[in-house]
């Protein structure tokens, strides 16, 4: 630093040069005077004396201002003496040593001191931006970002800004006035005050604070659907299916909000004493809107506009078309039409829709998930369960949350088992369309049906493998029953042909993979055959044949069912003989004997008369059992049926009224057949004892017993 001394030599006159001391004094800076910061707490100046190499305290002597100055041991060690010098005044020092010899006197002259500090003023801080400009007063709120502060100052100071204890940067003094912009930041709140520091250093009190607030901001603005399916917060570019728009906000207390569209005011926000705001804004379909919101605060300070918040209005639901459902499993792949099969448990739906929309899927009314949607076309894979059927159904919902109904139902049964005999009756014989009912020959008929619909063109009447090498003969056909005209059927006829050695009983074998169905799924090897229920028996004495199972012998262990089929006006009964079934003893009292003839009414009895009870009776014929019309018993059974244990099935019938048992040959009045052989049954009333005839009379066989029983 600059120092302001004036060093004078004396010379001794000795013989004997002495080193002289040397002066320093502190630094008064570069404007060569002192300042209070610069000076002692005394307001002195520290003179630094440095005392020569050869200095002996104990020989040598130092003369400070003309004085003595005994220098202690401390001193000797610094090498130095420290003396407190006055601004402006001048120390001297010199040394002499033990000879009397004095080394050149050196001194040195303190500048002088300035300790008075600037002054400084915050005169104006001064507002240009906005609807409200001009000097602001301490306290006010201000919308300029780059305010204004200005002032005075003693010529040559340099003026720093602070808010608070926070220094912000230097002023530009300009002869006794400084200015300085100060950059703020919304919603923030400053204490502006200013120190002066002049040429000598001396720094100014910092002037009062100068309370302002930074208020920038537009107002918050939150646009709140609450109408259809799609609810909630919306972002700019939305679209909304509300019409009465709820715009929201926050804004400073006394501050007014107003609402464009665009640059057209719509109104007015009501504003809540706590500060929040909304308005209502109704909206028209298909009309675009650019909400935007302008806050004017108490003071009149109008704040820029927000952002413009782009809005759609659109209440029109939208569009769905299912257009498509892909099969591209198995071997039969493609699109699919409403109504078809599929083998492909992962289906891929397709269609199209509004751009942006959502689209769900529906089996029925329950939803599958949501599908993926790609400008105007959208896919969804569905996962299927073999054997069920599926109603499809897609809806939409665009941005807006506009629900579109369901498109059309576009329907798939899901087949992924190769087809197979049906549950029932999938194998029927028909021995009544040849010449020979008793038996199976050209003409008659074999109806196969199967559990879906097959390809008539795969299955060939030689597909169709016969018990024991047994032919269809010559001539046969094979026809689909039921062909809808696209080429499937689940019902086939075999017409037997010449020669033809087919039985009831046989089995038809069908081999794997011969058959396929709509959703290319192929069979495994299939058996038909007619599941004959063994605890029935039919004895057909109009056609004379019986049923054709378990070698015709009646089994102890097993519950019957015997059904005898006569004609309800006639006396005739007939039966090959080879229809006759053996061990009739095995039946007993769990055995049911039902009669069945071609009437409503019953079978023809006495006088034309139908019967329509019976009872079993021992009477009259000892130890065997018997069925007889009820009501007959006074007239030597006439006009009755007997069924005798023995195997005896015996209808008698007499032509005219009151025509007696004596004098009648039997032959005119009763006919005869063996039904069975086989010991007596001794003991066992039969379990049909004391029904009603309608019980144990039917005017039409079953139609599973007349389906499944092999006849001849």
């Amino acid at each position: 630093g600059n120092t302001s001394e004036t060093v004078s030599n004396t010379v001794a006159s000795a013989e004997t040069e002495v080193g002289a001391p040397s002066i320093v004094l502190d630094s008064a800076g570069e404007d060569g005077i002192y300042n209070v910061a610069e000076l002692g707490a005394d307001g002195t100046v520290t003179a630094t004396i440095s005392l020569s190499d050869d200095f002996n305290a104990d020989t040598d002597t130092l003369t400070i201002n003309g004085e003595t100055h005994s220098v202690t041991v401390e001193e000797m060690t610094a090498g130095a003496v420290m003396v407190e010098v006055a601004p402006e005044a001048t120390i001297t020092a010199s040394i002499t040593d033990v000879a009397g010899n004095t080394s050149t006197q050196v001194s040195a002259t303190v500048a002088s001191a300035d300790t008075t500090g600037p002054t400084v003023w915050i005169d104006a801080v001064t507002d240009d931006v906005g609807s409200v400009t001009g000097t602001l007063t301490s306290g006010d709120r201000t919308d300029d970002t780059n305010l204004l502060l200005s002032g005075t100052v003693e010529a040559g100071s340099m003026v720093k800004i602070y808010d608070g204890s926070t220094e912000l940067g230097e002023a530009t003094v300009t002869g006794t006035n400084w200015t300085y912009t100060a950059t703020l930041s919304d919603d923030t709140s400053y204490q502006f005050n200013a120190k002066a520091t002049d040429a000598a250093g001396n720094e100014s009190a910092a002037t009062a604070n100068f309370a302002v607030t930074a208020a920038t901001a537009t107002p918050e603005v939150t646009f709140i659907d609450d109408v259809g399916s799609i609810q909630g917060e919306l972002t700019s570019g939305d679209s909304t299916d509300d019409t009465s728009l709820l715009l929201s906000g926050i804004v400073e207390l006394g501050s007014t909000v107003k609402v464009y569209n665009g640059t057209t005011e719509l109104g007015n926000a009501t504003i809540e004493p706590d500060g929040t705001w909304s308005y209502i804004a109704t909206l028209n379909n298909g009309s675009h809107y650019r909400f935007n919101v302008r806050a004017t605060d108490a003071a009149g300070n109008e704040g820029a506009a927000t952002s413009d918040f782009s809005v759609t209005s659109d209440t029109v639901a939208p569009l769905i078309l299912m257009d498509v459902a892909t099969d591209d499993v198995g071997s039969v792949t493609g699109r699919l039409t409403s109504g078809g099969t599929t083998d492909d448990t992962n289906l891929v739906l397709s269609g199209y829709t509004e751009p942006g929309s959502i689209v769900t899927l529906y089996n029925g009314n329950t939803e599958l998930g949501e599908a993926t949607v790609t400008g105007l076309t959208w896919t969804y894979t569905a996962t299927l369960n073999d054997g069920v059927d599926y109603q499809f159904t897609a809806k939409a919902t665009d941005t807006a949350g506009n629900e579109s109904a369901g498109s059309s139902d576009f329907s798939v049964t899901v087949d992924t088992s190769g087809p197979t005999k049906a549950a029932n009756n999938a194998i029927v014989w028909d021995s009544t369309q040849g010449g020979e009912v008793a038996s199976l020959d050209a003409g008659d008929t074999v109806t196969i049906t199967f559990n879906e619909e097959v390809k008539v063109v795969d299955l060939l009447l030689s597909d169709l493998t016969l018990t024991n090498n047994h032919s269809w003969g010559a001539g046969a056909m094979l026809s689909a029953v039921n062909d809808g005209g696209d080429g499937y059927a689940d019902t086939y006829s075999v017409t037997l042909g010449t020669g033809s050695t087919a039985m009831e009983n046989d089995k038809i074998t069908i081999a794997t993979g011969t058959l396929r169905d709509k959703a290319g799924n192929t069979n495994e090897e299939i058996g038909l055959q007619v599941d004959v229920d063994t605890s029935i028996v039919v004895f057909d004495l109009v056609s004379g044949t019986s049923s054709s199972h378990s070698g015709r012998t009646f089994d102890a262990n097993v519950s019957y069912t015997l059904y005898i089929k006569v004609d309800s006006d006639s006396e005739t009964v007939n039966l090959a003989s080879d229809s006759k079934w053996l061990l009739g003893g095995n039946l007993g009292v769990d055995d049911k004997i039902v009669l069945v003839g071609d009437e409503l009414g019953g079978v023809l009895g006495k006088s034309s008369e139908l019967i329509t009870r019976f009872d079993l009776d021992t009477t009259g014929y000892g130890y065997f059992s018997n069925m007889v019309w009820k009501g007959s018993e006074a007239n030597a059974q006439p006009g009755s049926v007997h069924l005798r244990f023995d195997g005896s099935f015996m209808r008698e019938y007499i032509p005219s009224f009151g025509l007696a048992w004596e004098g009648v040959d039997r032959a005119e009045r009763q006919t005869k057949v063996d039904l069975f052989t086989g010991t007596m049954n001794l003991t066992g009333q039969h379990a049909n004892q004391g029904e009603t005839f309608n019980n144990v009379y039917a005017d039409t066989l079953p139609s599973n017993v007349a389906i499944t029983q092999p006849m001849f």
